[in-house]
């Protein structure tokens, strides 16, 4: 996605472009400190989204026109010190308004409007429970995930912290095959499928990523009792009585890393 942000003033460029970077990391956002400049670089390339200052040469109003021209479906949010301009503003269908000094409050409701940001509010709140076994929160309302095979590949993800795991891995520890044949690959494949449906009916669409034939978690949209006792909660800490998804056998050395982290006494 192209991300322009042009502005006169150096200070709140700078500060616009450390936000971001908090907020977005992964999405480079170009940078211009007048209007023709970014005009110009504009003419081969095609822009998603413009945040505008509006007092400069040319003001962000006629540079709003001027986008719209080279892209009608650019997204325009329009920065000013002023709040005298809105009308014009969103005639151009501007997606937001904000008046300097732009902080990170404001810039994170923009990223919310424009679709690049979830709605903190909005979002269902997401628990995995590991100890003893698989327990599924949202919300703080226990959540039944149906189907055996399902709730195993669930917990082996949960279990690698993040990491990702091919096809071939979870044959081999989930499935128990050494061999990869075409029936396998489909059995492996409707899991995930059924999995990703599990958990978008659960409001929890996002958190199951796959890629190449390559699955992970993203452990930045979930809260998990593991996550917590690596954190070292003294409740979760407390509450282990030697047992991590005590159903699933590949669990064992897991289990036996944690006992060993907390220094678990057997007898």
């Amino acid at each position: 996605m192209n991300i322009i942000y042009v502005d006169d003033e150096p200070i709140a460029l700078q500060n616009f472009v450390l936000n971001m970077q908090s907020l977005l990391p992964n999405q480079k956002v170009h940078t211009f400190s007048n209007g023709e400049d970014a005009l110009a670089s504009l003419q081969n390339q095609s822009v998603d989204i413009a945040f505008l200052d509006i007092n400069m040469h040319p003001n962000g109003i006629e540079m709003g026109h001027r986008l719209k021209k080279l892209n009608p479906n650019v997204k325009l949010v329009f920065l000013t010190a002023y709040n005298n301009f809105a009308f014009e503003a969103f005639q151009l269908e501007a997606v937001d308004y904000l008046l300097k000094p732009c902080d990170k409050a404001q810039l994170t409701k923009s990223l919310v409007k424009l679709g690049l940001l979830e709605d903190a509010d909005k979002v269902n709140k997401v628990y995995f429970r590991t100890m003893p076994n698989l327990g599924i929160y949202v919300n703080g309302q226990r959540v039944l995930l149906r189907g055996p095979k399902i709730r195993e590949v669930l917990a082996y993800l949960l279990a690698v912290e993040g990491r990702e795991v091919s096809n071939r891995e979870l044959l081999r520890n989930v499935w128990l095959k050494d061999s990869i044949d075409d029936e396998a690959l489909v059995s492996v494949r409707m899991t995930i499928k059924n999995l990703r449906e599990k958990l978008k009916e659960f409001g929890a669409e996002g958190i199951l990523m796959s890629e190449y034939g390559e699955y992970c978690l993203d452990t930045s949209k979930f809260s998990s009792d593991l996550q917590e006792l690596r954190n070292g909660d003294e409740a979760v800490i407390k509450a282990y009585d030697g047992r991590f998804l005590e159903e699933y056998s590949w669990a064992e050395e897991m289990n036996a890393r944690i006992a060993a982290l907390l220094k678990f006494d057997w007898s």
